[in-house]
């Protein structure tokens, strides 16, 4: 999707949707999960706001896992991800969560 989406997205009506419907699954998905997480409920927008971030940042590290060796590098990436993530559930709990 990563490739199709630089390459077609700007000039292609019909792979635009079936790039956006991807997204939008990789969003209702992580969605879901994060309502289902989380100890407070927090709006809808703050959950679907987060699960957008989240769809964009694992189609980036999926995309830099294409093209790199290094999986030192890779995976310092997806701990920094979960680091923020966890951050952010705090913030949206309303309390500190423990790793």
């Amino acid at each position: 999707m990563g490739n199709t989406l630089t390459e077609f997205v700007p000039h292609d009506d019909e792979i635009a949707k079936v790039v956006r419907a991807h997204y939008d699954r990789l969003t209702d998905g992580f969605a879901r999960a994060l309502a289902h997480e989380i100890d407070v409920s927090p709006t809808q927008i703050e959950i679907k706001k987060l699960a957008g971030f989240l769809a964009v940042a694992v189609q980036g590290l999926w995309a830099y896992a294409r093209g790199t060796d290094k999986i030192g590098n890779l995976a310092q990436q997806a701990e920094i991800l979960i680091e923020l993530v966890e951050l952010k559930f705090a913030a949206m709990s309303g309390k500190a969560r423990t790793t």
